[in-house]
């Protein structure tokens, strides 16, 4: 075959008078090495905290200067499918990290507009959804050789998220919330207020939506059914384990039977013990939550039998060639075959059903979204939010819009959890009436505790300090402290700092995170009564611990207290001061979503960083 060679062109832009960007690419033969160009690796010092924002089209990138005296210049490499030959074979001829094709910044002529102190460019043409990367690294020279630092990388994957601009607020129709006329006022409120303060971003305000969700008046029925079959099967099984240890013992004719014998019978106990948990899960199945809790009850089953035929398989290996044990081992892969296949059946029944109950909240928000809302608000603990909170690949809500969620504490009564709602939303209703007053009493700092435990943080132990390279990228001006979680008296007085961000990778569980207030581990009593002591410590909360997500505890302790807003710890949030508001940068990490519990459209201070997305200089990607 004759090798082809295809040349891409990018186009090369002129940034006001004295200065260009040049984009560089070479031939690349497709039977062959690639052709393209790259400096060697030398003793540069590396940039640092590469940030990106994506529009609709577009791509902004911020990082700060090494400062490292022997940097020249900048090299911006775009790892992007569109510039390859579409007919080239996939899964081949993969281009290394520095053999893509590049932008170069000269600082002896930097292009009009380009702060060497502050450096940034603005990507345009990119195709929306269509995966890119795009690294920098700094140049200079060694002995005469040009050389560069090692390459620092961001998704600048652009979309169009920004198309549609309305504020929803959703209820579920017939809720206690639905049919308050206090919670309908202060959720108005929020909207008209919001809007008024994000109108030069081109938000409008979409209304408050009732939710009509009809299946749900299946479950009672729907579960009913469900545990039949659940201990139907579960009986035929029980019956089934008592047959084969009858026939193992008395009619197998194989020896040594003392190890699986005591294993069938470890099975068999543990196997009564789960299905007595299902029985009394679904003792009352007449919500969509019980629903959801039994079937991981009948899933916990699946894994505990996994667990123990493992062992009884090992045992019947060790007998592999003996008398009888052939036997056995077909008699008992036959009886596992049945129970999986069965258990599957199970699944896929109750699994299909609780994504029948999803989708019809999905499409009414699909509707939603084609009338223009694109930030969604959920309101209430009648949402059932467990399930619209998991899933977030596939068919999801982040499909249609920015999605947060506010619930209610489950156990308040209807007046407790009324005025819960009234009280948050009146919160974030001051917020935007007035956010300089809120961002003033915070200080210009992100706290990050970190547990010992966790790779990459044991050389910090219990000290506290500002390395500038650690952990996210900060604006300048704003601070970043590390403090361990075991050094309680730091993380006490940071926190009376009142640190902007409260950032935190640690273990937790469902009435304990890692926190180190007052102890390593902080229980939600104890954050509630620093908050009534202290006052609310931080806006915003992001956390990497398990069980962070579970409702009726830590998001509704958060909100209650005062946080604007409650997310999971994912380097991305490093975008904060990207984007306008917390919606824009969850919607715009369209491929790498996240949860957030609060005020989707919460957001810091309108940085020069974030202003400067919109500014020169900029190149056009062909």
């Amino acid at each position: 075959m004759v090798a082809r060679k295809a040349i891409l062109i990018l186009n090369i832009i002129a940034i006001a008078a004295g200065g260009v960007i040049y984009f560089y690419w070479k031939p690349f033969d497709h039977q062959n090495k690639p052709l393209l160009g790259s400096l060697p690796t030398g003793d540069i010092v590396q940039p640092m905290h590469l940030v990106v924002a994506t529009g609709d089209g577009g791509a902004y990138l911020w990082w700060e200067n090494p400062p490292d005296p022997k940097v020249e210049g900048y090299r911006i490499y775009l790892d992007y499918a569109v510039l390859e030959e579409a007919e080239a074979e996939k899964g081949k001829n993969h281009l290394s990290e520095n053999d893509f094709p590049y932008i170069e910044i000269s600082l002896a002529g930097p292009p009009s507009g380009f702060d060497p102190e502050h450096p940034r460019l603005k990507l345009t043409g990119l195709q929306n959804n269509v995966q890119c990367r795009a690294g920098v690294s700094a140049w200079g020279y060694e002995n005469g050789v040009k050389v560069q630092s090692g390459v620092i990388w961001g998704d600048a994957t652009a979309s169009s998220a920004y198309s549609n601009k309305g504020v929803a607020i959703l209820l579920f129709e017939n809720g206690i919330y639905d049919n308050s006329q206090l919670v309908r006022d202060a959720l108005n409120q929020y909207l008209e207020v919001t809007v008024g303060e994000l109108d030069n971003f081109g938000l409008w305000n979409s209304g408050i939506h009732t939710i009509h969700w009809a299946k749900l008046g299946e479950i009672p029925s729907f579960g009913s059914n469900f545990v039949s079959q659940v201990q139907t099967f579960h009986d035929d099984l029980l019956n089934q384990i008592d047959n084969f240890i009858v026939w193992v013992q008395n009619e197998s004719g194989a020896s040594g039977l003392d190890d699986i014998t005591a294993s069938l019978d470890v099975l068999r106990s543990s196997h009564v013990g789960h299905v007595e948990t299902v029985v009394e899960t679904s003792e009352n199945v007449l919500t969509l939550e019980n629903l959801v809790e039994l079937k991981n009850s009948v899933l916990g089953i699946k894994g505990k039998f996994a667990d123990g035929a493992v062992e009884i398989e090992r045992i019947i290996q060790m007998h592999g060639g003996e008398a009888g044990w052939n036997e056995i081992n077909d008699r008992f892969s036959l009886l596992c075959e049945g129970y999986f296949q069965k258990t599957r059946f199970l699944e896929t029944t109750v699994c299909k059903f609780l994504t029948e109950c999803m989708n019809e909240v999905y499409g009414q928000v699909k509707e939603f979204s084609h009338a223009g809302a694109r930030y969604f608000i959920f309101v209430g603990d009648d949402l059932v939010l467990q399930e619209l909170v998991r899933p977030w690949s596939g068919e999801n809500l982040l499909n249609w819009g920015a999605v947060s969620f506010v619930p209610a504490p489950a156990d308040y009564s209807e007046e407790q959890k009324i005025q819960f709602i009234v009280d948050v939303f009146s919160r974030y209703t001051e917020f935007h009436e007035n956010p300089s007053v809120f961002f003033d009493n915070h200080a210009k700092e992100v706290l990050c505790v970190v547990d010992l435990e966790f790779e990459n943080y044991l050389q910090y132990e219990t000290i506290s300090f500002e390395p500038k390279q650690l952990y996210r990228f900060v604006p300048r001006g704003y601070a970043q402290v590390v403090i361990s979680n075991y050094n309680n008296a730091a993380v006490g007085a940071r926190l009376n700092n009142k640190p902007i961000i409260l950032s935190v990778k640690a273990h937790g569980f469902t009435d304990i995170q890692g926190i180190g207030l007052y102890d390593q581990y902080t229980t939600r009593e104890n954050w509630e009564h620093y908050c009534e002591t202290h006052g609310t410590p931080t806006l915003f909360v992001d956390m990497s611990a398990c069980f962070w997500h579970i409702l009726n505890r830590w998001p509704e302790t958060y909100l209650g207290c005062g946080v604007l807003a409650y997310s999971p710890h994912v380097e991305w949030l490093s975008s904060y001061w990207a984007y306008p508001t917390l919606g824009d940068l969850q919607r715009n990490l369209w491929n790498s979503p996240f949860p957030v519990f609060g005020d989707i459209l919460a957001h810091m201070p309108f940085e020069d960083v974030y202003l400067q997305r919109f500014s020169e200089p900029s190149v056009q990607v062909a």
